[in-house]
């Protein structure tokens, strides 16, 4: 009897542990992550489409971070095609996209004025073979 009940604590402390069982609470918060991740991208993608998008993420990046989603709810992207209101943390995570999105123009421009060669898609395969080491190294 004693093994019985030993076996099975042992099993959901392996299941969870290193198995991936995961509880109700933490499926539903890891699904809601994903539709907010899915949205987001969605108004980014939005934003992007417009006829002038280059002034609007301009105009974006004077605004100030705690205006941003605002500056995003004004503007509708946040908005699902065939919804008629928007959540605040759809706002919220398209400002937070945008921001990454401005990061990495930024970074764009930097390595074009300094005048690197180094391209930024160069991937860490490359650089590993540039620097005449093996994958098997690692």
């Amino acid at each position: 009897m004693w093994g019985l009940i030993c076996g099975a604590i042992i099993a959901m402390i392996v299941g969870f542990a290193w198995g991936g069982w995961t509880t109700s609470g933490t499926t539903t918060r890891m699904s809601d992550e994903s539709v907010l991740a899915a949205r987001a991208a969605i108004c980014v993608a939005q934003f992007m489409k417009q006829p002038n998008p280059q002034e609007k993420l301009q105009e974006f990046e004077k605004v100030d971070n705690y205006r941003r989603s605002t500056f995003i709810e004004k503007g509708g992207w946040d908005k699902m095609p065939g919804e008629e209101q928007a959540s605040p943390t759809v706002a919220r995570a398209c400002a937070n996209g945008l921001e990454v999105l401005l990061k990495k123009e930024a970074r764009r421009a930097r390595i074009t004025v300094v005048g690197k060669a180094r391209s930024p898609e160069r991937s860490v395969s490359a650089m590993v073979l540039s620097r005449g080491l093996s994958h098997r190294t690692f």
